[in-house]
């Protein structure tokens, strides 16, 4: 029974490392009344698509940006498309960043970045 237990201590630190990731999360919310369709997050090295986002829908990842990145957000909503034009809310590819999109119920778009600590 001692030696099961550097087994268990060991299994238990990765676990606890593979929730504390480092690489940044992005959480896109839909606050508006209307169906988000064609929804495409992109930045620096990677791209993300959502086919549909239903009407108050939320909807986290990760992403593995290729250093400092920010976001660009283009998405169909009500026959109208929407595109950021650019990247907006920057961040850097490690430090455990938090990335919020949130598609308010005018459509308007809001992007906040924080890090959550190393």
């Amino acid at each position: 029974m001692k030696k099961l237990i550097p087994v268990f201590i060991t299994a238990a630190a990765m676990l606890m490392q593979a929730g504390c990731s480092q690489e940044p999360a992005i959480v896109v919310t839909n606050q508006s009344g209307i169906t988000l369709t064609n929804v495409i997050l992109s930045g620096s090295g990677f791209s993300q698509r959502i086919d549909r986002l239903p009407p108050r829908a939320v909807t986290k990842f990760m992403v593995s940006p290729k250093g400092p990145s920010g976001v660009e957000v283009a998405f169909d909503a009500a026959g109208r498309h929407f595109d950021t034009k650019g990247q907006i809310g920057l961040f850097r590819d490690r430090g455990r960043y938090l990335v919020d999109v949130v598609i308010g119920p005018d459509l308007r778009l809001t992007v906040l970045s924080e890090s959550r600590g190393y």
